[in-house]
Formats: C-alpha cells, sequence, structure tokens
C-alpha cells in the first residue's frame, strides 16, 4: 500500500510539473510564432481559419455549435491565435471569443494539430496567391492590348 501511495505521489508531482511546462510552452511558442508572422505586411485579407474541434453543446433549449480554430489573422501585424466560436442557434450567426489561456486539454489538441494547421495556412496562401496571379496576368494582357 506504501508502494502505491508513493507512485501516485510522485507520478502526481510529475503530472504538476507536466502541466506547468504546456502552460508555459504554449504562451512562448504563441509569440515566437507570431514574432516570424509579424514579418508579413498589414493587409485587409481575410483570415484563415483551422478547425482544431467541433461540437454540439445542448442546453435544456436548444443546441448550440461550437468550433475551437486556430485563427491566422493579417491585420496589423500577421498572427495566430485559438479562438472559440459559438454559434447562435436562432440568427446562425457566429460569436468569436480569443482564448488567451487555454485548459491544458486544449494546449495538447494545439500541439497535435499545429503542423496540420501550418500545411493548411500555406496551401490557403498559394491558393490566394494563384488567383491573384490569374487576376494580375489578365489585367496585364488587357492593358497590353489597350496601350
Amino acid at each position: 500500500m506504501t508502494d502505491k501511495i508513493e507512485t501516485i505521489v510522485k507520478q502526481g508531482q510529475e503530472l504538476a510539473e507536466k502541466r506547468t511546462w504546456l502552460t508555459k510552452g504554449y504562451a512562448d511558442i504563441i509569440v515566437k510564432i507570431n514574432a516570424e508572422l509579424a514579418k508579413i505586411p498589414d493587409m485587409p485579407e481575410d483570415d484563415i481559419n483551422f478547425d482544431l474541434k467541433t461540437w454540439t453543446h445542448d442546453d435544456s433549449y436548444t443546441s448550440h455549435k461550437r468550433r475551437l480554430i486556430i485563427a491566422f489573422v493579417f491585420s496589423d501585424d500577421a498572427y495566430i491565435e485559438m479562438q472559440l466560436g459559438k454559434e447562435d442557434a436562432y440568427s446562425g450567426e457566429w460569436d468569436w471569443d480569443t482564448i488567451k489561456e487555454p485548459s491544458v486539454a486544449r494546449i495538447r489538441l494545439f500541439a497535435t494539430r499545429l503542423q496540420d494547421a501550418f500545411t493548411f495556412f500555406a496551401d490557403e496562401i498559394n491558393k490566394r496567391n494563384l488567383k491573384n496571379q490569374t487576376a494580375i496576368d489578365t489585367i496585364m494582357g488587357l492593358l497590353s492590348k489597350l496601350a
């Protein structure tokens, strides 16, 4: 019995250390990632949202959709942030809250999906660049014919 108590205490202490590290590590990685993303100039480009998790929250009256996302924001200095979206069941509109201090469960989810998120962001930016290039080529072609 004493061995079990010692094991539980040791594992509990390790759990506390890892939770503390995750919280600090998350804050540190967000700062470092956002410092790099800040090199992207400010532009009025729509955010790119990567879903971490979607679910339905039921209360006594109705069901409400929820989305936990990583938002890639282009305004000011570009940055990412975790956001929680809550759909109004009646209007269908979404209300978004920035999550400044996520739970350990959300940090773990963020960490496991971060590589996928950046692949998604890169693909979406590339798609937008291709659309812009097509428009530029069309305009340039018309300009050269009208010159």
